[in-house]
């Protein structure tokens, strides 16, 4: 209750996205693009992307959300995908083909696909070992038909806790 903070900039990681083109964004139904990633549909929260290409849709928690009116906080929201998204967009990118960028994270990973500089795809898939990492990672590779001579995957980030994801995947 004594918080002395004139503004907070809240980045929302456990909020499932839906990604949504610009073009087919409808504010009137925005509880229903969250439908099969989300158990609330209160407290929903939309972000534009940098390019304005999307709107990425996603809803916080009841807890959260007394905490910052009963805080009157000044604060913005968004989404970890927000800031995924426009930091590879800004990326100067000339590959041609699929561009698999994989964000890893302690029980989970995200990968992102970019065709020739367009954005075609992002999920989370929650993991336990690496297993299931080359497992969830070869599925996504397979369904988007990724090849060893155009495409690439790209780590963003290397950190030593997840060696053993980055070497499994380089023997393949």
């Amino acid at each position: 209750n004594n918080l002395k903070i004139d503004f907070v900039e809240i980045i929302h990681l456990k909020s499932a996205p839906s990604i949504i083109p610009i073009s087919y964004f409808d504010e009137k139904l925005k509880s229903k693009y969250i439908n099969t990633n989300s158990i609330s549909s209160k407290n929903i929260l939309t972000d534009t992307s940098n390019d304005e290409k999307i709107k990425i849709v996603y809803s916080i928690s009841d807890k959260l959300n007394k905490f910052i009116s009963s805080n009157k906080l000044n604060y913005s929201d968004n989404n970890y995908f927000t800031y995924l998204y426009n930091f590879l967009t800004e990326i100067p990118n000339k590959t041609k083909g699929l561009s698999f960028f994989v964000n890893l994270n302690k029980k989970s990973f995200d990968i992102i696909i970019f065709n020739n500089n367009e954005f075609i795809f992002f999920n989370s898939f929650e993991i336990n070992d690496e297993n299931e990492f080359l497992y969830y990672l070869f599925f996504v590779l397979k369904n988007y038909e990724g090849s060893n001579e155009s495409d690439k995957i790209i780590f963003l980030g290397k950190f030593e806790a997840f060696n053993n994801n980055y070497n499994i995947a380089s023997k393949y």
